[in-house]
């Protein structure tokens, strides 16, 4: 149990770190400002990336949740299933970094992620996921 001090009026210990909660308020405000912006070109990296994809692998490529309505503009989760490929030999391939699963999920790789399963990704699916996440500072390229 922590108990005040006398400059909190006995109700916590320690000092509130004012320089850290101004900083934090000024980062919140700076990510709000250009936020629909970077959220529409990171969306454009995303799509563009499926439609390349889609153009590659045709109907061996599953985009996960592609149609939901509620989706997350700068991440793309797919498998693409070919012949005696996993999704960590199309990894060890590409020329950017990617993940099969999401970092809370890295040190299970025997099972597929439950938020994919939960999702209504199939089982085969999940367990050949990759999973893309776009920045600001990504390209197309």
């Amino acid at each position: 149990m922590f108990y005040g001090g006398g400059q909190e009026r006995g109700l916590r210990p320690g000092t509130e770190n004012t320089p850290m909660i101004a900083g934090l308020g000024l980062a919140a405000m700076l990510a709000t400002q250009n936020l629909e912006k970077e959220s529409n070109y990171v969306k454009e990296c995303r799509d563009y990336l499926e439609y390349r994809l889609s153009e590659t692998f045709g109907g061996k490529l599953v985009v996960n949740c592609k149609d939901c309505k509620e989706r997350l503009p700068n991440t793309s989760n797919f498998a693409i299933f070919l012949e005696n490929c996993s999704s960590s030999n199309v990894l060890e391939r590409a020329n950017f970094v990617a993940s099969k699963g999401a970092a809370c999920h890295s040190q299970n790789t025997s099972k597929p992620s439950q938020i994919l399963l939960n999702s209504g990704v199939s089982y085969e699916v999940a367990m050949n996921s990759i999973r893309v996440s776009f920045g600001v500072y990504n390209t197309k390229e």
